[in-house]
């Protein structure tokens, strides 16, 4: 008899051609669902369902994907099997028919890079307000979704960072929008293409109808290899691995918010 489990993981997406499933490449998927069936916890042709399929190079701390499941889930044993740059650190029993992709209700994405830094606030004020005007579908290589909330994180003289808050995100969307943030503030010219993926970071996600028992101490765990791992800008992999090890996600999101403002 099966059962449907739910788990917050944790990646480092140098590593990883993106998340979803692609033959003969190392993918998060493919990671992830081939422990759970070297484990016994998932039938071979089982698959693990996401709520964000990150592209090729960007990281999560908090993804929510979920299975149906063939055993008894222990963290300490599933993590005792993934690879380094990969861990799951909190677990749910939702209802079996749960989602997690129509679950999500909000996700809230970090991007980090030193070009940031060297535009000025008002600069990046016009830069997204025009960038805005153009709407979401804009800066969709495929599909479309809504412009979202786009946040200034400033923490100078250090580094300077873009929050971006919205329940759906196209395929390279954020990295599009920041590409041509960074065009038009530096140089005016208003070009859409990605930035580069190594600064983007999915930070937490929110779902409704499940609750997560977490084990933060593997999160903890995995940001004190975050910065010997990532080839992510020093600025970026010092933020994240302090603030996992020190805060659990909620409330790493409320204290980046706290310090961000409107843009």
């Amino acid at each position: 008899m099966t059962k449907k489990v739910a788990l917050r993981i944790a990646y480092l997406g140098d590593g990883f051609f993106g998340f979803s499933k692609q033959p003969g490449l190392r993918t998060v998927q493919s990671t992830l669902e081939d422990c759970l069936i070297r484990l016994g916890l998932m039938d071979p042709d089982g698959s693990v369902q996401s709520s964000s399929r990150t592209d090729r190079g960007v990281s999560a701390l908090d993804n929510v994907v979920s299975f149906s499941c063939t055993g008894t889930v222990s963290l300490s044993r599933l993590n005792a099997d993934l690879p380094e740059d990969l861990v799951a650190w909190a677990i749910a029993s939702p209802a079996p028919d749960f989602n997690p992709r129509k679950a999500c209700r909000e996700k809230v994405y970090l991007y980090v890079c030193p070009e940031l830094s060297m535009i000025t606030p008002e600069r990046l004020r016009s830069a997204i307000k025009l960038a805005r005007s153009m709407g979401g579908p804009a800066f969709c290589r495929e599909g479309s979704a809504e412009f979202p909330e786009v946040r200034l994180l400033d923490f100078p003289p250090f580094f300077r960072g873009l929050l971006f808050i919205g329940r759906r995100f196209c395929w390279e969307m954020i990295r599009r929008i920041v590409g041509f943030v960074i065009e038009y503030a530096l140089y005016d010219h208003r070009v859409v293409r990605p930035a580069p993926p190594g600064g983007l970071v999915l930070l937490k996600t929110v779902c409704e109808g499940v609750g997560f028992t977490p084990e933060l101490k593997w999160l903890r765990n995995f940001a004190k290899r975050w910065l010997t791992l990532s080839s992510a800008w020093v600025g970026q992999s010092i933020l994240i691995s302090a603030s996992a090890r020190a805060l659990d996600c909620q409330e790493l999101i409320s204290s980046l918010l706290s310090r961000s403002e409107s843009l």
